[in-house]
């Protein structure tokens, strides 16, 4: 029988279905060591919260008066703790003044806790969270407004793997979930669903991707 759904609409489920097919591909890689480490990427809200991003950095472009949000995190949850710093652009973003040609945007950069740190390392000296203001181009993405405001992002297949050299090493590794929850651990938050799910299989995939190309050149 024909469907009665539009074709776009067809084949954005095809797309989503797919992506979650993929996801449950991590279930083996998972079953020894069940949290990810990874960057959590966010947007400030409108009303003055974090909203879990639906999209990577090299998706979104920004517009004068938007708040990135990014934290290091380590856990089996679909959606992480949020920065521990409100999304507020006029507070960061007090001293930036309009330029024409140009757009502000607020950045909060949470190293996380030593808890959801990788072995072997060492969260960098100083202030954490950290707080700047990134002037950037009319049409700059996420992604360059973290490299305007840091310098130096490593990445691997889309994925933020790190900033400003934390960590040095490794992307999206799995690792046994930490066995007791940090003493910051971040209240429940009345998150929208469809973004929640949208950026989950988003990251999902991802992961796929770097744990698929991880058994390659250990395999080679």
């Amino acid at each position: 029988m024909k469907s009665s759904l539009p074709r776009p609409v067809r084949v954005r489920v095809a797309t989503l279905l797919a992506l979650l097919v993929a996801a449950a591909a991590l279930a083996p890689a998972a079953r020894a060591a069940d949290a990810f480490q990874y960057w959590s990427y966010w947007w400030g809200a409108e009303d003055g919260t974090w909203a879990y991003a639906a999209t990577g950095p090299a998706d979104r472009v920004v517009v004068d008066g938007d708040v990135e949000g990014w934290r290091f995190v380590a856990t089996a949850e679909a959606v992480p703790d949020q920065p521990r710093e409100a999304p507020d652009f006029d507070s960061i973003c007090a001293d930036a003044e309009p330029t024409d040609g140009m757009v502000r945007v607020a950045v909060v950069i949470d190293l996380g806790t030593e808890q959801d740190s990788p072995e072997a390392s060492t969260i960098p000296e100083g202030q954490n969270p950290q707080m700047q203001c990134a002037s950037v181009a009319e049409g700059s993405t996420g992604e360059q407004v973290l490299a305007a405001v840091v310098g130096v992002v490593r990445s691997e297949t889309g994925a933020v793997c790190g900033i400003s050299g934390y960590p040095a090493t490794g992307c999206f590794e799995v690792v046994a979930e930490p066995a007791e929850p940090a003493a910051a651990h971040d209240e429940p938050s009345d998150l929208p669903v469809w973004p929640i799910v949208a950026g989950f299989v988003v990251l999902a995939a991802i992961a796929v991707l770097i744990i698929a190309r991880k058994k390659g050149a250990n395999g080679s």
